[in-house]
């Protein structure tokens, strides 16, 4: 399928994703203490960073987006294993 097709065919539902995105920044701006009060969280700090790589032109959008949203920390091992 061509890009174009398939922009004409996501582009509602990109569209609505893009303004609850906007939508949820918004209601935490407007919040008690704005964005200062979640400035310091890593998940927010992840999800701006994920933004930048919406629009950054280069590919793996997806798998970049998720790797900054997850715990890479290895799993302890086992004694006797």
């Amino acid at each position: 399928m061509e890009a174009k097709d398939v922009f004409e065919r996501q582009y509602l539902m990109m569209r609505k994703r893009v303004l609850d995105l906007a939508a949820d920044l918004d209601r935490l701006e407007r919040g008690e203490g704005g964005l200062d009060a979640v400035k310091g969280d890593a998940r927010f700090a992840a999800l701006m960073a994920g933004l930048g790589i919406l629009g950054d032109g280069s590919g793996a959008k997806a798998e970049r987006f998720q790797m900054l949203l997850s715990d890479v920390t290895a799993w302890p091992k086992r004694n006797g294993t």
